[in-house]
């Protein structure tokens, strides 16, 4: 498993307002070649977005061995109004890294990115977790082998997530015991019996697709927009 080493020797974009370990970490899913993975926003000031040198090129930095992804604030919002299912975790970490009063008042409005629109976006990654077990069925080296297993625990996670979000309006990020042994045991189904996981999923978000949820259909864009728009405003 990654290391990240001391807190200084990473580099965290300026500005950075809310970052936090998800992942297979975060899940409770982690095994000895998982990775460390950092998710975080970073906030850039008024005038520099207004100016000729910003672009939208700009607006996520990716680093690679120890591995982390950070948004621009504003592309961070509208990723988590799509219901992104990657970023909106972030909002709902038990702890972070870094948090400042901008980065608590993001977390504060995480009700207001959530919406029926989970169902598609959860539904279609796990969707395509599966599309990519299929693709490389006819593999039999130890490392197609790993990347199924891999991919069927996060299947049956993001399910589990769907549910509870539809549920309860609310990520349930990190896993408990039973849910945990049930994801790895859905990895050893994705390496022996694709067939059959795709079976399941079908006939899962199937049901989910019926249950009754109390999601609003749209997330709240005009709440995210006050946000973000006092924030410019301040950090001109």
């Amino acid at each position: 498993m990654d290391s990240f080493g001391s807190d200084e020797a990473w580099p965290r974009p300026a500005g950075t307002v809310l970052e936090g370990v998800v992942g297979s970490i975060a899940y409770g899913l982690a095994t000895d070649s998982s990775d460390t993975d950092r998710l975080g926003v970073f906030q850039v000031g008024t005038r520099k977005l207004l100016g000729l040198s910003w672009s939208s090129s700009k607006e996520s930095r990716t680093f690679r061995k120890p591995d982390g992804a950070y948004h621009e604030l504003g592309k961070f919002c509208r990723l988590a109004l799509a219901a992104n299912p990657t970023v909106l975790e972030l909002l709902f970490l038990d702890s972070y890294m870094l948090i400042t009063p901008i980065g608590a008042e993001l977390v504060s409005l995480r009700d207001r990115f959530m919406s029926k629109r989970v169902r598609a976006t959860y539904g279609g990654y796990a969707r395509g977790e599966l599309t990519r077990i299929l693709r490389d069925e006819g593999g039999s080296s130890e490392k197609v082998a790993s990347t199924r297993r891999k991919k069927g625990r996060h299947i049956r996670r993001l399910v589990l997530q769907l549910e509870s979000l539809l549920s309860s309006g609310a990520i349930q990020v990190h896993l408990d015991d039973a849910q945990r042994e049930e994801c790895f045991s859905f990895g050893y189904l994705a390496e022996r019996n694709p067939a059959e996981l795709d079976a399941w999923l079908s006939s899962e978000l199937a049901r989910l697709d019926a249950l009754d949820s109390g999601l609003p259909d749209s997330p709240d864009f005009d709440a995210v927009e006050r946000f973000l728009v006092a924030t410019r405003l301040g950090a001109i």
